[in-house]
């Protein structure tokens, strides 16, 4: 059984909902944790999760006026050509939660 109460498990999504910004500090912390921005510049990181993948919104959408935060459900997809990157464990979680997240909106 998964232990949802494991650190892990908890920061998994910690980040998928988050604007690029926010998403590109965390990976940067990640990458390097001793502040070294001049090494790793936030811009960079950005550049490259936009190169990578983008932000879809799985919940509710409408023209007529602008949608409630509540009602928004963003995750960061990895662009299908870069799914190959990943191991084939992962890549097959990845195209289970996605094929869910499609089934669901």
């Amino acid at each position: 059984m998964r232990n949802t109460n494991s650190p892990l498990n908890q920061d998994e999504h910690h980040f998928s909902d988050k604007t690029i910004t926010v998403l590109s500090k965390y990976i940067r912390q990640e990458l390097a944790p001793d502040d070294e921005d001049d090494i790793l510049p936030l811009s960079a990181i950005e550049d490259v999760v936009k190169l990578l993948a983008s932000r879809v919104n799985y919940g509710i959408e409408s023209s007529l006026a602008r949608t409630p935060a509540a009602l928004c459900v963003w995750r960061w997809e990895l662009e299908q050509e870069y799914l190959g990157f990943l191991p084939k464990v992962s890549r097959e979680k990845v195209d289970t939660r996605r094929a869910d997240r499609i089934q669901v909106s």
